[in-house]
């Protein structure tokens, strides 16, 4: 049986880095000045699946709400926030959502650094 084509809205692709006890991981991707000392260590990579439902979730979308966006089942979905979880190192649903936008918070705090060494000083 063939499967069926995705109607709804998917998750914008995100980008992906190695987890930071996994054995050989990849350069960590440089942009804006980077420094994980100084920004704590990057995200451990979400499967594509997971990251559609981490959009839906951290928008505050309940997991029988997320399966109907996604065509899947509650089930299916709660396993999914569960290895998002567990990737995140957080315990709750809650802590899932505010990790997402401490992330976003930094990352444009390190844009914006960037930018700032960037411009030409005014004498």
């Amino acid at each position: 049986m063939p499967r069926k084509k995705r109607t709804s809205p998917a998750a914008p692709a995100s980008k992906s880095v190695a987890h930071p006890s996994a054995k050989n991981p990849p350069t960590p991707i440089k942009h804006a000045g980077y420094n994980p000392d100084e920004y704590g260590p990057a995200l451990p990579p979400l499967t594509v699946r997971e990251e559609e439902v981490h959009y839906w979730v951290v928008r505050g979308k309940e997991n029988d709400e997320v399966a109907k966006i996604l065509q899947a089942s509650p089930e299916t979905i709660r396993k999914h926030v569960e290895n998002i979880r567990r990737k995140l190192g957080v315990e709750s649903r809650l802590a899932v959502i505010s990790s997402y936008w401490q992330r976003e918070i930094e990352d444009r705090d390190r844009i914006i650094d960037e930018l700032r060494r960037q411009q030409p000083t005014k004498d």
